[in-house]
């Protein structure tokens, strides 16, 4: 603490009410900051000690504050967290490593409010030393439950989150650099502007709910966090377009609309962004996913905007190739065109008199369709020739979208 800070200190009084400004005031006096609650009563704070102390059992499943009669709220966590830097509140963010951090395993802090607060090297479960020879109930038993928690810019640094519940919680711009969340439940959890590096371990985890929809994640700061260890088949699409999703339907104002298509675009952000993440550390099949998903959503700010000549080519597009995402669509579509086609010349040979040998129709299809239709012989009927000339037009948009495709799907272009 500064010297300034000291002579504030001094005269910034103790407040004796529950004035949460005054509060605050005397928190950040007192070099505190990320304090926000009154301090608990006397009565209080001896349990919580007590609790502290308390040794944990993991084979009957006891720890310090699990199955407390009166759960955890932020004030005792502001508390204990104080105690656990020995009085003074004091974080040295450079060094989280060397911190003792508090024993939370089996705590119930769903719901809470923890935005900003110093957890790193916090124990939601079991380290690598304490899982082993151990039952998974026993591990499961161990876990934090975070359901729903406000964790925005908490300091999660080293953090133990084996088996951790984190339904739905809300984990943005919070830093989880060095976190062990293998087997973390992170079904619906908002990790928008997160930060993560290479020794975030998020092996095994649980990412989508049962209509498989992952979490929120643009803006997340990947780091070099090891993204082949996760199973991203189980996510169909982003919390991010999820939740524009279920906004759609509320929208009656222009305002509204315009919160929309924000909303809408900070979806295909976050789609580009893992798709970088993911095609940079070789995970081609998961990143063309995500890459497909936020084209899907780009069309839909189109529509939004009514850009109509611009909606209506992505549309196309994505009939044709899935963006250059799905290759076998153009296949179909040049296997359609081609047989369709030799049963138009079939019929309209037989209405103007010009005979086909069984098989004949289908090669006039195929080499019509690679574009000679457009120089046909003056042999051929004009029927013919015209609809030839069609076939064409269309061969030309799809042996163009079957390069693209192929190109994007296996060279990554």
């Amino acid at each position: 603490m500064s010297e300034q800070d000291g002579r504030r200190a001094t005269t910034v009084q103790r407040p004796s009410n529950e004035d949460l400004e005054a509060w605050n005031a005397y928190w950040k006096a007192q070099g505190q900051s990320w304090r926000t609650e009154p301090e608990i009563d006397p009565e209080r704070k001896k349990f919580l000690a007590d609790r502290l102390n308390k040794s944990p059992d993991i084979e009957k499943g006891i720890y310090p504050f699990k199955d407390i009669e009166q759960k955890l709220t932020r004030a005792d966590l502001e508390w204990l967290l104080a105690a656990d830097e020995n009085g003074q509140g004091q974080v040295d963010w450079n060094n989280w490593t060397s911190r003792k951090g508090l024993d939370l395993r089996g705590a119930d802090l769903r719901g809470l409010k923890l935005t900003g607060l110093p957890l790193a090297n916090m124990r939601g479960g079991l380290d690598w030393n304490e899982k082993l020879q151990k039952t998974c109930k026993q591990q499961k038993d161990a876990a934090v439950h975070l359901e729903k928690a406000k964790l925005r810019y908490a300091h999660l640094e080293g953090a133990i989150l084996r088996y951790a519940y984190l339904e739905e919680a809300s984990l943005s711009h919070a830093h989880l650099e060095g976190a062990y969340m293998k087997y973390a439940h992170l079904r619906g959890v908002n990790l928008q502007g997160a930060f993560l590096d290479s020794a975030t371990d998020l092996k095994e985890i649980s990412l989508s709910d049962e209509h498989c929809v992952g979490p929120h994640v643009a803006g997340v700061h990947w780091g070099e966090v090891d993204l082949s260890v996760v199973d991203w088949s189980q996510v169909k699409l982003l919390g991010d377009e999820n939740e524009a999703r279920q906004e759609k339907g509320k929208v009656k104002s222009k305002e509204e609309k315009e919160e929309l298509v924000w909303d809408y675009r900070k979806a295909v952000r976050a789609y580009q962004q893992l798709a970088v993440a993911l095609q940079s550390q070789g995970q081609a099949e998961a990143a063309t996913h995500f890459a497909y998903r936020g084209q899907v959503v780009q069309r839909v700010i189109l529509r939004l905007q009514r850009k109509v000549g611009a909606y209506i080519f992505s549309w196309l597009l994505a009939l044709l190739t899935g963006y250059g995402s799905k290759p076998e669509r153009t296949l179909y579509w040049y296997a359609g065109v081609i047989v369709s086609f030799a049963v138009i010349y079939s019929i309209l040979g037989m209405i103007v008199g010009f005979h086909w040998a069984w098989y004949e129709p289908l090669l006039f299809s195929f080499k019509e369709f690679h574009g000679r239709g457009f120089f046909a012989e003056q042999s051929i009927p004009s029927a013919l020739q015209t609809t030839a000339a069609l076939e064409a037009f269309f061969g030309l948009f799809i042996e163009a979208g079957l390069i693209s495709a192929f190109t994007q799907r296996f060279f990554g272009k």
